[in-house]
């Protein structure tokens, strides 16, 4: 997030660099939320892009649920890479979109094995860094 919010920074920095791990802060929680992207992101694509290898997390206390490992159960739809999202999972199992730092942002199960986040509702990031993995 110190290069800013914005999807564009997010694909000038990761399109074609090969397999991603995003990890996200949610504003106003302790929720840390993230997934794996084995495939390349690719602005142009925009479109969702099919892999069995994605996972999505979420690291929290045992207080508030414990911690998630959730696998993807809908392949053809594991990955949205599009030039208005940052790095987005599914069709809203987690979608960062053009507001990373507003109340547009969603995780709600459906792709995937399992939600990530407790509460269904739109959220904002406090922090998101994108890593990529060799």
């Amino acid at each position: 997030s110190k290069d800013g919010y914005r999807p564009s920074i997010f694909h000038n920095y990761c399109d074609n660099k090969g397999p991603t791990l995003a990890v996200i802060k949610v504003k106003g929680t302790e929720e840390i939320i993230g997934g794996y992207n084995p495939l390349n992101w690719n602005r142009s694509h925009q479109r969702h892009m099919h892999t069995r290898y994605s996972f999505l997390f979420a690291l929290r206390s045992e207080q508030n649920g414990g911690n998630v490992f959730s696998t993807c159960t809908k392949t053809a739809r594991a990955v949205n890479s599009n030039s208005a999202y940052g790095p987005s999972f599914g069709t809203s199992d987690l979608v960062i979109t053009q507001g990373f730092s507003t109340l547009v942002n969603t995780a709600i199960q459906d792709a995937y094995s399992k939600p990530i986040r407790q509460d269904s509702h739109l959220f904002a990031v406090k922090e998101i860094e994108v890593f990529r993995i060799s």
